[in-house]
């Protein structure tokens, strides 16, 4: 069955990635999507220096030797896969002892927007949960005193900063496959016609996608979908009545 023209993309309907291309800009990022990880470009990067060293230890965030040189530290989380540890530059064969200020994005219906979790990324490896990344982000937005405006603000929360569909002029905006349920309204035999995908254009659920294809419908063009789709089980009930 092809795509419904009752949706036209960017317009009523919405990607996962669209929306946080929309909430990027609104922050002033530029956002790249990678699969299911969607994150901004490089906000600002630092070089972990002695100087700095010293000033990040007032944080909790401590630099220590181990057998393939130097990692960063969050006191905090011990764990070796909660450390930051550096590369090798190619040309000069020197540690490359920088970091990048990022953000990573994601989707939250509980929150009604688009979530920018703060990130530091070393030129090897990072650590795998946030908490840390969230630390040491703050701690080196606290201690320039020229640190982009973006910075700042993604610092100044508690680890997550929403962008409100509000706020980028998709209030009420809602997924499609919840939008679906509301339909179906519980109803199993429409929920089996959907996921069967011979009946309901749009497909509500839109088997063959990746989660960054996953589409949001704008609250005008609501009630529009709801018609097409109730019409279109209705041609279905029809057409199964033995004349």
């Amino acid at each position: 069955m092809e795509n419904s023209d009752i949706l036209i993309p960017g317009q009523n309907c919405f990607t996962r990635d669209q929306l946080y291309v929309l909430a990027g800009n609104r922050m002033g990022l530029e956002v790249r999507a990678e699969g299911c990880r969607a994150l901004s470009f490089p906000i600002k990067t630092y070089e972990i220096d002695l100087d700095l060293i010293e000033k990040l230890k007032s944080f909790g965030i401590e630099a220590r030797a181990e057998e393939d040189g130097l990692v960063l530290v969050d006191t905090l989380h011990l764990h070796p896969r909660k450390h930051w540890r550096f590369a090798k530059d190619f040309r000069s064969n020197e540690p490359d002892f920088r970091v990048k200020l990022l953000a990573e994005l994601g989707f939250s219906m509980q929150h009604r927007g688009v979530i920018f979790r703060p990130q530091v990324f070393s030129t090897k490896i990072s650590p795998s949960n946030y908490e840390p990344h969230f630390r040491l982000f703050r701690a080196l937005t606290e201690l320039d005193q020229k640190a982009p405006r973006v910075a700042r603000e993604l610092a100044a929360s508690d680890g997550k900063y929403v962008v409100l569909l509000t706020e980028i002029h998709l209030g009420g905006t809602r997924n499609l496959r919840a939008l679906f349920d509301e339909f179906a309204d519980g109803n199993e035999a429409i929920m089996n016609l959907g996921r069967e995908k011979q009946v309901f254009d749009p497909d509500p659920y839109r088997r063959g996608m990746d989660i960054s294809s996953e589409l949001f419908v704008t609250e005008p063009a609501q009630p529009k979908l709801f018609t097409a789709w109730q019409e279109q089980l209705e041609n279905y009930r029809a057409s199964l009545k033995v004349e």
